[in-house]
């Protein structure tokens, strides 16, 4: 056994052991119990739903329709629509749709001003609630989405809840990114099961307005993405109580990409943020992460040209803990279907996440669409 092969074992054994404690953390974190009286009466909580958009006229009217659907009521949220300068008809769709919806309001971004965090930032200003709840314009959402984390902050002393996001799409390329999505999701719930939260998702993400507040010169505004992590990583930094949602009308949909390039973009505008990570955490995951891949890779190209023995047992290995916490996931929120797709994903997923990771690294983040 060479040394080479002696060190892989030892980043994998980091690396499982991570998957390890995420799945216990996993367990930890008790699914949501509405009581009747919805809480504690005396503690005042007032939604005001974010969605930061740009170019989204064909996802207006699902959107509009998803969030009017909600079955809390309108006295206790909500939703402010904020127009990145579209270039469609998104701001004149909105305005149609809500004209009829007191509770809700869309505004323009200023002329000086461009960019999700921008938008976000805007839409608080604008916000009358002590809580703020973002989702994305092409999400949709259960009719109890709101009612369960109006519910948990009536309850419960959290600053930021992390919600779970779902991803849905037919085709095999599709399938793929929904699995892989889910191992996102999955990590993001059991590492904040942990208390030690890496992850989360803008698209399923509620705060105390004083929380942002506290943590605007945290948000990186100079990088596009990233309005979800860096204020995680803020809530960390400020010893702020953080917490996943774990509830059967918790999880936000969200459609797969339709093309490779449109897939990559995504996924380079994402890891492109990790250069400027300050939680130490979240770091030492992301080497490890990236280590254990970077392994998998050399493996992978060498196993082309013999000794393909080390390869799978490293794969081997590895994916007997990330399918054990997938399918712990996968099980509750009832998409035990997607798993079919874990070997193939297992095989790939080194090749791309080492390349977009890469790119992400050298490729400006100052545009989010």
């Amino acid at each position: 056994m060479s040394a080479f092969f002696i060190f892989s074992l030892i980043i994998l054994s980091l690396y499982n052991g991570i998957i390890a404690w995420y799945i216990w953390g996993w367990e930890q974190i008790k699914p949501e119990k509405e009581s009747p009286k919805m809480g504690n009466e005396a503690k005042v909580v007032f939604l005001s739903v974010i969605v930061a958009l740009k170019n989204e006229s064909e996802n207006i009217t699902r959107l509009v329709d998803s969030l009017y659907s909600q079955n809390l009521s309108g006295k206790s949220f909500e939703v402010i629509f904020i127009d990145d300068h579209s270039t469609d008809n998104s701001y004149q769709q909105i305005e149609g749709c809500i004209q009829e919806k007191s509770n809700f309001k869309v505004a323009r971004l200023a002329k000086n001003k461009a960019g999700k965090k921008e938008a976000i930032a805007y839409g608080i200003k604008l916000s009358c609630g002590n809580y703020i709840v973002t989702t994305d314009a092409d999400c949709w959402h259960s009719k109890g989405w709101l009612s369960e984390i109006y519910h948990h902050f009536k309850t419960k002393s959290t600053d930021l809840l992390i919600g779970y996001v779902a991803m849905t799409g037919n085709v095999f390329f599709e399938q793929l990114q929904v699995l892989e999505f889910s191992s996102l999701t999955a990590s993001s719930a059991g590492a904040a099961g942990c208390r030690s939260p890496i992850m989360c998702n803008g698209a399923n993400l509620a705060y105390k307005k004083s929380l942002y507040n506290l943590s605007l010169k945290d948000l990186e505004f100079n990088i596009a993405s990233g309005d979800d992590i860096f204020l995680l990583h803020a809530a960390k930094k400020y010893g702020k109580q953080i917490s996943f949602l774990k509830g059967s009308n918790v999880p936000v949909i969200t459609k797969a990409e339709k093309g490779l390039f449109r897939f990559f973009r995504q996924r380079i505008r994402w890891s492109g943020k990790s250069s400027s990570y300050k939680d130490k955490g979240t770091v030492f995951v992301a080497i490890i992460v990236a280590l254990i891949n970077c392994l998998l890779l050399f493996y992978g190209v060498q196993s082309i040209f013999g000794g393909w023995q080390e390869w799978v047992v490293l794969m081997l290995l590895k994916g007997v803990f990330d399918f054990v916490l997938l399918f712990k996931v996968s099980r509750y929120y009832k998409r035990i279907k997607t798993l079919v797709y874990f070997p193939t994903l297992m095989l790939i997923y080194p090749f791309y996440i080492v390349l977009t990771a890469a790119i992400g690294l050298i490729v400006s983040q100052s545009r989010w669409k």
